[in-house]
């Protein structure tokens, strides 16, 4: 056996071939021609990253469960001794009279009594995501994408959109594996077809995750937001949110 050769390579021929009417079958395999073949460019290849920034706080207990470890927390936090006041005093913490105990604090940030939806610290027991827009350019909003360079791999052109739209405002962003898990494809009308010469788009869409930084604005006039999966329908077009929804874990 040649050597970087595989079993996979030396199969039968007649496997091949049964596995391509199976595939034809299921309809994975069809003999119509392509309608992107007519066109010099075919479909244009773009990136996208889905930034997420991972849940801060497990999610929200159902009420009796909440109220039981409530309950517990509180009996046990009882029996506990006060602090040392003397020190709290000296260091200038203690202000008050009564005797200090830790409760633990609101799981309602700033960010939410503001509905303040540009801010990373909101919705703290949710998965958000970034999205953004052009002000005037770009009608609806989507994840940071690009069109792909020959001389490109598809996940570092979505690095690169990334780059693009957040600057330095993220200093660390954590790309999951190597392949996309969801694709977008979009046939353009008439007249876009004319002027790019392609008969569509075809956006591959790449997970990343959150690690240090916060966007406070974005240059260029774009508008963005930080949205959980559920917000996502009211601000995504319907066929782009349907394309990369399963990956929204």
């Amino acid at each position: 056996m040649a050597e970087g050769a595989s079993d996979e390579d030396f199969r039968p021929v007649a496997n091949v071939e049964q596995d391509t009417r199976a595939s034809r079958k299921k309809g994975v395999l069809t003999d119509k021609p392509d309608p992107a073949d007519s066109f010099e460019k075919g479909w244009i290849i773009a990136s996208a990253t889905v930034l997420t920034r991972a849940m801060v706080l497990e999610p929200e207990l159902p009420q009796n469960l909440g109220e039981y470890r409530e309950k517990k927390f509180m009996k046990k936090n009882a029996k506990n001794k006060p602090l040392d006041r003397s020190v709290l005093e000296e260091t200038g913490v203690l202000d008050t009279d009564k005797d200090v105990y830790f409760f633990p604090r609101s799981r309602e940030t700033e960010a939410d009594r503001r509905r303040d939806m540009r801010s990373v610290w909101r919705k703290l027991d949710k998965r958000l995501f970034f999205v953004f827009k052009g002000r005037e350019a770009v009608k609806q909003y989507q994840f940071p994408q690009r069109v792909t360079l020959p001389d490109e791999t598809m996940r570092g052109s979505a690095k690169k959109a990334l780059k693009l739209v957040a600057g330095s405002s993220i200093k660390l962003a954590h790309f999951a594996g190597h392949a996309p898990l969801a694709v977008y494809k979009r046939v353009f009308n008439e007249e876009q077809q004319r002027k790019t010469n392609a008969y569509g788009a075809k956006v591959f869409f790449y997970p990343a995750y959150l690690v240090d930084g916060d966007i406070r604005g974005l240059d260029q006039g774009y508008d963005f937001r930080w949205l959980t999966k559920e917000e996502l329908q009211n601000f995504l077009a319907k066929d782009y949110f349907q394309a990369v929804k399963n990956m929204l874990a």
